[in-house]
């Protein structure tokens, strides 16, 4: 399909759709028929998929090959925030070492952005009044399930239910990450705030329990008896702790087990 020149946008939308998870091999695939790196997506806030590359993180040999083709490591998103800034706030000493090799602006970078890097990447212990690292960090370790990075990153300051799109306990009970969850529920994670669709963070758990989801992220490709996530044990978590319950039964046959013992009724049962 490649090869019969399909309309350069749709091959640099599934350039991002490829950005959300590791393989490079698809990377290269639509860089190499026309791919825009720096195409600004609709959503989100204005980055280009260098930007999403920087963010996840990907591998150097994926930002490397959007580097090749042109992306630009000094182009703002509406936040003000370029993919140079985004690697060195985060953490991510490698690649911000390699957008330098492509032309970053070294000087981008706030005090405050070095700072936070430094304290994602765990190397001091923040002072009364310092800056905490970015949350949506710590809502994709939650996703990936790095319970070291959520234990840094909770230390560093980093607020367990920032107000976020899909905030960290949601994110983490999204993609069935029962460790993780249960650490941010212990450091005091609010099971009753609300995303950005209006779901809590066991309504989260339940959608994941359906939704084929990757914890790398974007809509996965399993089928739901593929689905690896311990979303029946989080809502049992959830609901321990204090969760409120949905009007009714819903989510994987596991999940809707567990809530069925706790009295939730099936969804022809309710009003």
């Amino acid at each position: 399909m490649l090869k019969a020149g399909p309309d350069p946008k749709f091959v640099s939308y599934c350039l991002g759709r490829a950005l959300d998870h590791d393989n490079d091999a698809a990377v290269h695939l639509f860089l190499k028929h026309g791919a825009d790196p720096n195409n600004v997506s609709p959503w989100g806030e204005g980055g280009t998929h260098l930007h999403k590359a920087v963010s996840q993180p990907r591998s150097e040999e994926t930002v490397r090959a959007l580097l090749q083709r042109g992306a630009d490591p000094n182009f703002a998103d509406q936040r003000g925030k370029t993919p140079y800034t985004l690697a060195v706030g985060r953490g991510h000493a490698k690649l911000a070492c390699l957008l330098e090799e492509f032309g970053a602006d070294k000087q981008s970078p706030t005090n405050e952005d070095r700072l936070i890097g430094a304290l994602a990447r765990g190397e001091r212990v923040p002072n009364d009044g310092d800056p905490a690292p970015d949350a949506n960090v710590l809502c994709l370790d939650a996703r990936r399930g790095d319970v070291d990075a959520v234990t840094r990153l909770l230390a560093a300051g980093v607020d367990p239910s920032a107000k976020v799109p899909v905030p960290p306990l949601h994110s983490a009970g999204y993609a069935g990450q029962f460790a993780a969850a249960r650490l941010l529920v212990e450091r005091g994670a609010d099971l009753t705030q609300l995303n950005d669709f209006g779901g809590t963070p066991l309504g989260a758990t339940a959608y994941g329990s359906l939704d084929c989801c990757d914890p790398q992220g974007g809509p996965g490709t399993l089928l739901p008896e593929e689905i690896k996530g311990d979303y029946a044990a989080i809502v049992q978590l959830l609901i321990e702790h204090g969760s409120p319950l949905p009007k009714e039964c819903w989510g994987s046959e596991a999940v809707q087990e567990v809530l069925r013992r706790h009295g939730v009724p099936d969804g022809n049962d309710s009003d």
